[in-house]
């Protein structure tokens, strides 16, 4: 069962997706390989469950791949606990080629 869906914050082809099985899976419809990562947070010692994920970007000087700021994934556990992890590089880098791309997929020219 799908808990939330995020479209990402810098890469417009990117999507995360929380299930209710504490798994964070990510699409990027540029992709050939779908999805194209997944991270698991059900191993944990108790039996909490993940109720929210927010993307959040923090505004700084410019990062490596030319964006302003860092991005930031915020969980929600079901007893009142929040995780926030930075993302990685690839899940916020977006050249000038994806940007075009994704605007072309979004949408199409006759």
């Amino acid at each position: 069962k799908v808990v939330a869906v995020r479209w990402s914050l810098s890469r417009p082809s990117q999507f995360f997706v929380l299930d209710d099985r504490n798994y964070i899976t990510v699409f990027d419809l540029l992709s050939n390989k779908q999805p194209t990562h997944f991270e698991e947070f059900g191993k944990l010692e108790r039996k909490e469950r993940i109720v929210s994920l927010e993307l959040v970007k923090i505004e700084d000087s410019t990062g490596a791949s030319g964006h302003k700021g860092q991005f930031f994934a915020s969980l929600a556990y079901d007893d009142g606990r929040t995780d926030v992890h930075l993302l990685a590089e690839e899940f916020v880098a977006c050249s000038p080629e994806d940007m075009e791309e994704s605007r072309a997929l979004l949408d199409p020219k006759p």
